[in-house]
């Protein structure tokens, strides 16, 4: 009775997890589209300034009201962090103004995949043949979005989807620099150092041409920065309750969505490639999951 009560229990935390990060998955979607429309108006670079700072501001006083030290001798890896997040951004946010919100979507899935590897080389985690194969699958998919006009031997590349490969790549670099000091450094320092760095390096990109924006515009950046801190916290707490490997599958429902406001409010479906590339990467992501569930 004890041990099926125990069994109640964990499927009921297990579920709250696996909301949560649905919940995650929407509003990260939701911050595309918000990005898309935005990004129509203002430059790119503007945004992940004035998102930067906004955050920044907000991280600042919790910093103050708690009397936090900043001084860590990880400040060196803290900054390459807020480098690599910096990079990040700016490349997603950029190819979120260019490109398909699916297609976008698909090739941040990947994410996990690029970690596994630069794991395997900078943290020494062991990479099984298992794996390697679901990353080339992965990787497979990822080529089919990023050369959407031709087969493979025209070459003819999106340089904005590549943009955004690139993107993954940093999220991942980002990944591994915070896995490798967040057992000494507490997240909110974390958090503050990249804000900071974020904001400094955006910087000189909108100062010669910095857009005021008009007070809708605003509102949409303040609301953008909400909905980040947000969505951070529910897919914290999503992978707090359930197992990564199980967030990670219903993270992919974030595809499902970004189409939905795609085909919503800009009217466009997903072309054959985008679709065959999601496919791949899908099912990469759900073999991944199963792998590591039954390890």
């Amino acid at each position: 009775m004890e041990y099926k009560k125990k069994g109640n229990i964990e499927k009921k935390i297990m579920q709250n997890g696996i909301v949560l990060m649905i919940c995650a998955s929407f509003i990260f979607s939701v911050l595309g589209a918000l990005v898309k429309h935005l990004g129509q108006e203002i430059p790119a670079m503007e945004i992940v300034f004035l998102r930067s700072l906004f955050s920044f501001l907000i991280i600042l006083p919790v910093i103050f009201c708690h009397n936090m030290c900043l001084e860590t001798d990880q400040k060196r890896f803290l900054i390459l962090r807020g480098l690599s997040g910096f990079c990040a951004f700016s490349l997603f946010y950029y190819a979120i103004t260019k490109v398909h919100l699916t297609k976008v979507s698909v090739i941040m899935q990947t994410r996990p995949f690029v970690v596994m590897i630069l794991a395997h080389f900078f943290l020494k985690e062991r990479l099984t043949s298992k794996e390697l194969r679901l990353v080339i699958i992965s990787f497979i998919g990822v080529l089919l979005l990023i050369k959407p006009n031709r087969a493979i031997a025209g070459m003819n590349i999106d340089m904005v989807s590549l943009a955004c490969v690139m993107g993954v790549f940093f999220a991942a670099t980002s990944a591994v620099l915070v896995k490798h000091v967040t057992q000494s450094v507490s997240s909110v320092c974390i958090i503050f150092y990249f804000m900071l760095v974020s904001t400094i390096c955006s910087t000189p990109f909108v100062v010669s041409s910095f857009i005021v924006p008009a007070t809708k515009q605003t509102v949409i950046i303040i609301v953008i920065t909400i909905l980040s801190l947000v969505a951070q916290w529910l897919m914290t707490e999503a992978i707090r309750f359930s197992k990564t490997t199980i967030a990670m599958v219903v993270g992919y429902t974030s595809v499902i969505f970004s189409t939905f406001w795609e085909l919503l409010f800009w009217h466009t479906p997903p072309d054959l490639f985008t679709i065959g590339g999601a496919v791949l990467v899908g099912i990469s992501v759900i073999l991944m999951a199963r792998s590591k569930t039954s390890a």
